[in-house]
């Protein structure tokens, strides 16, 4: 039987909408945890209502603060996040950290985290003591949202997935740190037994969700997956179940770059992710929010001046029966349609946007809308299209494209303005990217 992809599983919809309450996956990803929470926000921006949490490894400490429900302290808890608030900076630590940081030959930080392993371990009696401050046990007993974690027993050789009510009262912290119990972390250890890291059993417990009758499900994996979770899909496991799949679109560090300039990245880019993940944004580079047919009302409100000037730049000749709107659905739109491989107006504009901001080399990590397009291809003084010089979508030169829609842009009686929405997004991003 062939490898079936595990994102092939999960449904992404342009309106992803779910019909009442939700459980929430969060698979293991150490240092990369950060983005667990930007996109919890978005989902909170967006209404959607979570009942049900399981966590593995590093989930299993964001699993913690969703069920308390406490965005606030879960994003002071990431901002913070640093070497010194995980682990005991020995000077082999300090060693391997440094080696990483340049980016030394695999080879050498292997040998250098073998010579931890062979000290049995980095201590995380920081991450103990952080979390142990932090986390409310029996606010996430009341809480009212069920929780639940992976770990593994090295002693019985067997995988332990506990639900909150399974873990004996004052222990939660401990299990949450045998669930995240990192291949070079000291050995969690107690009631006799040695514990690490859930990930090397299963890091999406989707299963645990199923077993409580969910069917709704939003998954965030940040980390890689682990035999069962593939042995799982190809069995078709998940058919019967309605879930919204996220993953970074791209990765800035590996899960042990505990950086606070990388962990900044991280919350931004899983709040703009799930934006995508919802069909709220779109963009391969960057991400664009719209959802007014701009380049129709626009092509509507000019005149023929400006219209036959227009035309001028692509070195189109004007036929006495074309008007702007003619021209516009019936030439320019299916030439757009067919190079972006996409269809209708709206999307259109958000790909012409997304594929013009990156020759362009614009900050990919922001939430655009069709105004700053607009604003960036007419700025004062006017922007130079020498990064796109060359490039065409479906034959049509993009610079003489961007020229015509800035001459369209500036001479047209419609007014383009953000999406109503957009302050929220806004809003959001600024509080997750604030240091």
């Amino acid at each position: 039987m062939p490898k079936v992809p595990i994102e092939e599983n999960y449904l992404e919809s342009d309106e992803f909408r779910f019909d009442g309450k939700a459980a929430l996956i969060l698979s293991g990803g150490g240092a990369r945890g950060g983005y667990q929470i930007g996109c919890w926000k978005a989902l909170k921006d967006h209404g959607i209502k979570i009942a049900g949490v399981y966590g593995t490894s590093v989930g299993s400490i964001n699993a913690a603060a969703v069920a308390m429900d406490n965005f606030e302290l879960a994003t002071e808890l990431w901002k913070n996040m640093d070497y010194s608030t995980v682990m005991e900076i020995t000077p082999e630590v300090e060693s391997v950290i440094q080696m990483a940081k340049a980016k030394v030959g695999i080879r050498e930080v292997f040998m250098g985290i073998k010579l931890l392993m062979d000290g049995r371990g980095i201590d995380i009696t920081p991450l103990r003591q952080c979390l142990h401050s932090r986390v409310d046990e029996e606010y996430v007993r009341k809480s009212g949202i069920d929780f639940g974690l992976v770990t593994y027993s090295l002693s019985d050789m067997r995988p332990v997935m506990l639900y909150i009510n399974e873990i004996p009262r004052g222990m939660l912290v401990d299990y949450i740190l045998a669930s995240a119990n990192y291949p070079v972390f000291k050995r969690e250890e107690f009631d006799r037994r040695k514990f690490i890291d859930g990930g090397v059993y299963i890091n999406i417990p989707i299963d645990m969700a199923r077993k409580k009758g969910f069917t709704s499900m939003v998954v965030i994996d940040i980390g890689t997956k682990s035999l069962i979770d593939r042995l799982r899909v190809i069995a078709g496991t998940f058919d019967r179940d309605k879930t919204l799949y996220i993953r970074p679109k791209r990765h800035f560090g590996s899960p042990m770059q505990f950086e606070r300039e990388i962990t900044m990245k991280y919350l931004i880019e899983g709040y703009l992710d799930t934006l995508t993940a919802l069909g709220v944004v779109q963009g391969s580079y960057t991400y664009i929010y719209e959802t007014e047919d701009i380049l129709a009302k626009l092509f509507w409100s000019i005149d023929e001046e400006t219209f036959s000037r227009a035309l001028g730049i692509l070195n189109i000749e004007r036929k006495k029966t074309e008007s702007p709107m003619y021209f516009y659905f019936r030439q320019l739109l299916p030439l757009l349609e067919v190079g972006f491989k996409t269809y209708g107006s709206k999307r259109i504009l958000c790909d012409l946007a997304d594929y013009t901001f990156e020759l362009m080399e614009i900050e990919e990590l922001e939430l655009y809308s069709g105004f700053d397009f607009f604003e960036a291809i007419s700025a004062k003084p006017p922007v130079s299209f020498e990064n796109v010089r060359g490039a065409t979508i479906n034959d049509i030169p993009l610079a003489g494209l961007l020229e015509m829609l800035s001459l369209v842009y500036r001479k047209s009686r419609f007014r383009v303005k953000r999406p109503a929405r957009f302050d929220l997004y806004r809003s959001s991003l600024d509080f997750l990217g604030a240091k």
